[in-house]
């Protein structure tokens, strides 16, 4: 009898144990089902809290679109060379894109071609480039960027770009533009010459009314009076004026300088003296861009 009495004693805290368990486990999973992120007790509490993540930590949105950027990264260089007026990026970008077969697309060439237009937008960016102004920042855009991409679709393995960008906003756009279109980061390159070389190869220099060309200024050059590429006349630009000159510094030193710190401190920018002969320069590109 004494064992039945203790046997029955021992089934009823088991049975009201195993009541409690459920009352508590039905609490449980009521608490979760409102609140799916949180464990009963007090929110923070280490205790209810659920186990730490042990696997691979995952990457937050910005990792994620740098590393498909970097997957579908297209082999297609960009390369600016930047440099004050007069520096000679168009003879380097020139040089350049002979040796490697890149596209050399000059802002002011095509701007020029633009001008030349008999209509409303010619007038104005002819009138903008004779007073040493700039024309602005959304035209120049849309037309490098097309120029950028048509170069890519007929098979160039990249472009070099002189006289863009010409401030911060178009760094800044340029750099969301390759991005978008899965380009390689540029390599800038910053031809280095004082505001006085510039005046004086400004001034002095010589362009083919016919073709375009630019004829640096030398001993060899001081006295020609045609073309040595197509004959045509020589004449001085009229953005070539020194009044013009020193505005087109001024708006350099404002603007254009601050384009050199921006790819500085994206580690993207390297320098080479450029108050030296044509040749000693263009070797210093070519290595910087083998």
């Amino acid at each position: 009898m004494i064992v039945d009495s203790l046997r029955l004693k021992f089934v009823k805290k088991a049975l009201m144990a195993h009541k409690l368990m459920s009352h508590r486990r039905r609490n449980v999973i009521l608490s979760e089902a409102k609140n799916p992120g949180e464990r009963c007790g007090k929110v923070g509490d280490p205790s209810t809290q659920p186990s730490k993540f042990l696997g691979p930590k995952p990457k937050n949105l910005d990792g994620l679109a740098q590393d498909d950027h970097i997957k579908n990264m297209v082999n297609f260089k960009t390369i600016i060379i930047l440099g004050r007026p007069g520096a000679g990026k168009g003879t380097q970008a020139a040089l350049l894109a002979e040796k490697t077969g890149f596209r050399h697309l000059s802002t002011g060439d095509i701007l020029r071609k633009r001008a030349k237009r008999q209509d409303n937008l010619g007038a104005k960016i002819k009138k903008l480039i004779d007073e040493g102004k700039f024309v602005s920042d959304e035209i120049i855009l849309n037309v490098i960027f097309e120029a950028i991409k048509k170069a890519f679709q007929e098979g160039k393995k990249g472009v070099i770009l002189d006289g863009l960008p010409r401030n911060l906003s178009q760094a800044e756009s340029l750099s969301s533009f390759l991005k978008a279109e899965n380009f390689e980061n540029p390599l800038a390159i910053n031809v280095n010459i004082s505001n006085q070389e510039a005046i004086f190869r400004l001034t002095n220099r010589k362009t083919c009314s016919r073709c375009g060309k630019t004829i640096p200024y030398s001993e060899k050059t001081a006295d020609l009076k045609k073309c040595p590429e197509c004959k045509g006349k020589l004449i001085t630009r009229p953005d070539d004026r020194e009044e013009v000159v020193r505005e087109r510094l001024k708006i350099y030193e404002e603007e254009t300088a601050l384009v050199i710190d921006f790819y500085k401190e994206k580690g993207l920018l390297k320098e080479v003296e450029g108050e030296r002969p044509i040749e000693e320069i263009h070797r210093d590109i070519l290595s910087l861009v083998s």
